[in-house]
């Protein structure tokens, strides 16, 4: 990063969660995708604190000079807080690899003690793979909803077992995995909501489209209103579907003194 020109390594916007294994086309698009629908923001005004590209790897994984789970509480919670707003990709909505890892799993831990908010993402494949399975009806919904109920932290894995020791330590003493089963299958029931909203949304847009360039006659007007009503309420029953579990009410986790 040291050799990019000062306008491209500016502070921080958000931090992405991701999973080594995915494709870089992968990360790449799909990062683009989200770009696209944040509506009245720039590429050049987001900037991804990304593992990959700020750690010094070869020191990490080859030399093993330092243990990737050795200071969790002090350097990455503090980072995260300090940076705001978490981006986690997914691969897939269902059995995503990113929720058997233990790492992305300690970033959502991290990011759920300090109340920092989450927006998962997925790829356009995965995406329409979601809609076409919800189009399928109850059926469709019902595996989807199923799917959820299999998150489980507990769990997921890490390449070293001495990192997936500590890091399960610090979850188990810190938060609990049943609190972060609980607020990840949250965070993908929103993602569901949004993904089914921005789907209406599109529709509604080209419906009106139609009407304005005469492909659809005004009297079609009202189709359109009560397709709207129809949609809002769709919605509303959507996330009841997905209630898989019964959230608790919790107490809220101070933000710590961080430095960076």
């Amino acid at each position: 990063l040291d050799t990019l020109p000062p306008q491209y390594r500016q502070k921080s916007t958000h931090f992405l969660s991701w999973t080594w294994g995915y494709r870089l086309s992968t990360v790449r698009e799909t990062l683009e995708d989200w770009l696209e629908s944040q509506q009245g923001t720039r590429a050049e005004e987001v900037f991804f604190f990304m593992c990959f590209f700020v750690n010094n790897q070869y020191r990490i994984l080859v030399e093993q000079s330092s243990s990737g789970a050795a200071e969790l509480g002090s350097t990455f919670e503090s980072r995260l807080c300090r940076i705001g707003q978490v981006v986690a990709i997914l691969d897939t909505w269902d059995k995503p690899v990113y929720l058997e890892r233990i790492w992305t799993i300690f970033e959502q831990s991290c990011a759920i003690r300090s109340n920092t908010p989450v927006t998962m993402i997925l790829p356009a494949a995965a995406r329409l793979s979601l809609l076409a399975e919800l189009q399928q009806g109850v059926e469709g919904i019902l595996r989807v909803q199923r799917s959820l109920t299999t998150v489980d932290s507990m769990n997921a894995r890490a390449q070293f077992p001495e990192d997936e020791r500590l890091v399960k330590e610090f979850i188990d003493r810190h938060i609990g995995f049943d609190r972060v089963n609980n607020q990840v299958v949250s965070f993908m029931i929103s993602f569901i909501g949004n993904v089914v909203e921005d789907h209406m949304k599109a529709g509604i847009a080209r419906m009106k489209a139609a009407m304005s360039n005469g492909s659809i006659g005004s009297s079609d007007t009202a189709v359109s209103t009560a397709f709207k009503k129809t949609f809002f309420a769709a919605k509303h029953n959507l996330f009841s579907w997905f209630s898989v579990v019964d959230l608790p009410d919790f107490t809220e986790v101070p933000d710590e003194d961080v430095t960076v």
